[in-house]
């Protein structure tokens, strides 16, 4: 048979295994097999057969290690990732990063599958049941017939609750925008040229991914939801959703600090609180500017001016809250008020303290209760705050067990603080997509919550990480949004108990426990960086580009080791590099101080690329 008729008689293959077609869970694996080798003889066609060897090579060996877990299969696979030289290490990864994308693409289609099969024949006893996760029609089902809840309860229940799902963004394009935007000044021609720049800078790219797709004889997948997204951007511009801001306390504090200093009446950051909150509200009850364009300023205090200066230039709505994480105290809000006024912002943002840490968790009701003992906040906020508590941070600085009776306690006692001053307190979940980061099921996430403190009304995070499996596809996104509108409907309506007061103390014991436990070895065992450094690709994950924020908010440390490695390097296999004018060290830089032999980091962390790219969930 040429390669041709096998070419096509593998399309056929899988046309006839489309998912629409699938019937039996062998015909799915069988699927996804062929989704496998027509992606290998793709390969061979564009790069040669010695790389298509290379990877079937590769993934053999993997499979064998999976299996037995022999030491001579691990000692093979690395010295076969080891031989290849930069140009090829970069083909390879990719197609490992396709190949993942494509063993998620059938698991997606069994999933789909076994859930249509199940929805005709009334079965929900699946991954959506009330255990877990629960469907709307579950739910209602539950609140009418097991609940006795009358029907017109539950409408009016679910035509006033609102949800608001926080998609995580990268920051990067909005610096860029931000030096764009303020290396001069601009009048009102000037900012309408550049939201125009903006929007064809936004589309350029989506445009060339559309001629590249109809070049190359895709034009139906161009006229897809790509064509759909592109004149989506063409209407509706760049402000389809609002945008918040969030930035760290100790930033803030750095600008206002400058400004003390500017003015002659001392350093800011050494005042106590009371001092600051003094000084705070004595310049929000004022009407002088406090500061002009000599203000001495490091990048990172021109950094901060320059977005609130974005947010007083573009239309109100274009933002949502403005978010302080790591917030600690009241001045932490009152000087975000105070910088929002300075920098001209006409309607200012809504501000948001972030608790994170276990002082700060129990700190807050005590720093909300004194904000709104402050008649200008009082005036300020109108009878509503927004709240946001972090679950990573607080796990990391505690231990999830300590963490999540903190925020549990938390949510309670600022929920009363805000009732005792008659102000209605919207609660923000920080949550990510591990469990070590709030993460787990959605419904009993929400109905865990405890009682009286979502009232119909929820805010919380959906991370980057989670992103594409809750909404990747239009299934999942219609399944995650019915998972929130139900959970927050069951907890408005049948709230859960309280807990008993001697559960809380037997809580209390074993908070103090853990916590204890926890920080005598993450913060106090002298070794736990090392190990967790050699145990973990840490500092790999580190340099990859596929998180919404720094792997560390300040980086520091490392591990001094000075391994002996050989390595033999093969010559090039890939028709793309070998037919490539640049040089294949271009492609890829080594790091000389890297504690790995030459070659062997940057493989580690392009094979890594490889794997997250086609991993759903990379937390």
């Amino acid at each position: 048979m040429s390669r041709l008729e096998k070419m096509a008689s593998i399309d056929a293959h899988m046309r006839l295994l489309a998912p629409a077609k699938v019937s039996e869970d062998d015909k799915l694996i069988e699927y996804d097999a062929l989704l496998l080798d027509r992606f290998l003889d793709i390969l061979q066609d564009l790069h040669g057969e010695e790389i298509r060897e290379t990877v079937q090579e590769l993934y053999e060996l993997s499979a064998e290690y999976e299996g037995n877990h022999e030491p001579e299969k691990l000692e093979e696979l690395g010295n076969v990732l080891t031989s290849l030289d930069p140009g090829d290490t970069i083909v390879v990864t990719k197609s490992f990063s396709h190949m993942l994308n494509l063993a998620n693409l059938a698991e997606e289609v069994q999933i789909a599958y076994r859930r249509r099969i199940k929805l005709k024949k009334g079965d929900f006893a699946d991954e959506n049941s009330a255990i877990t996760e629960s469907d709307i029609e579950e739910t209602l089902k539950r609140l009418v017939v097991q609940l006795k809840k009358s029907k017109e309860e539950v409408f009016d229940a679910l035509k006033n609750q609102t949800i608001d799902l926080v998609f995580t963004a990268h920051p990067t394009q909005i610096r860029n925008c931000l030096t764009q935007l303020y290396a001069k000044d601009i009048t009102p021609d000037d900012k309408q040229e550049l939201d125009e720049s903006l929007q064809r800078e936004f589309l350029e790219p989506l445009e060339l991914c559309y001629r590249s797709l109809c070049d190359s004889g895709d034009r139906p997948i161009a006229d897809g939801s790509l064509l759909d997204f592109l004149r989506q951007v063409s209407t509706f511009g760049l402000s389809l959703v609002r945008l918040d801001i969030r930035q760290e306390s100790d930033r803030h504090t750095d600008v206002v600090d400058a400004i003390t200093k500017h003015l002659g009446i001392g350093s800011y950051r050494d005042w106590p609180e009371e001092q600051r909150q003094e000084w705070l509200l004595s310049e929000l009850n004022g009407k002088r500017p406090l500061f002009g364009p000599d203000l001495p300023k490091t990048d990172e205090i021109a950094d901060v001016l320059d977005t609130f200066h974005v947010i007083a230039e573009l239309p109100s709505d274009n933002f949502g809250a403005y978010i302080i994480s790591m917030a600690t105290a009241p001045s932490d809000v009152l000087a975000v008020e105070l910088l929002q006024r300075e920098c001209h912002v006409k309607e200012p943002l809504r501000v948001v303290p972030l608790f994170e840490k276990l002082a700060d968790l129990e700190a807050a009701p005590a720093a909300l209760s004194r904000l709104f003992s402050i008649e200008w906040y009082k005036n300020r906020i109108n009878g509503k705050q927004e709240v946001m508590i972090g679950y990573s941070d607080s796990g990391k600085d505690a231990g999830r067990f300590s963490a999540a009776w903190q925020l549990y306690k938390a949510q309670e006692e600022l929920i009363k603080v805000a009732k005792d001053f008659g102000v209605k307190l919207t609660m923000f979940h920080g949550r990510g997509g591990t469990v070590g980061r709030g993460g787990g099921p959605t419904h009993l996430a929400i109905l865990s919550q405890p009682p009286d403190t979502i009232h119909g009304s929820l805010r919380v995070t959906v991370q980057g990480e989670v992103i594409e499996q809750s909404f990747g596809e239009e299934h999942l996104c219609f399944r995650t949004l019915q998972r929130f509108t139900a959970a927050t409907l069951e907890h408005g309506m049948h709230p859960p108990i309280s807990p008993k007061p001697e559960w809380r103390a037997l809580m209390d014991e074993l908070a103090v426990v853990a916590t204890k436990e926890y920080r005598s070895v993450v913060f106090q065992e002298p070794r736990f960086v090392e190990y967790f450094r050699l145990a973990t690709p840490e500092l790999e994950y580190g340099r990859m580009n596929i998180g919404s924020r720094p792997s560390k908010r300040k980086p520091s440390g490392g591990i001094e080791s000075d391994p002996s490695y050989h390595v033999n390097v093969r010559p090039h296999l890939s028709k793309e590099i070998l037919e490539s004018s640049k040089p294949a060290a271009e492609l890829v830089k080594l790091n000389p101080s890297s504690e790995y032999a030459p070659g062997l980091e940057d493989t580690l962390i392009l094979t890594m690329k490889g794997i997250a790219a086609g991993l759903q969930n990379t937390g």
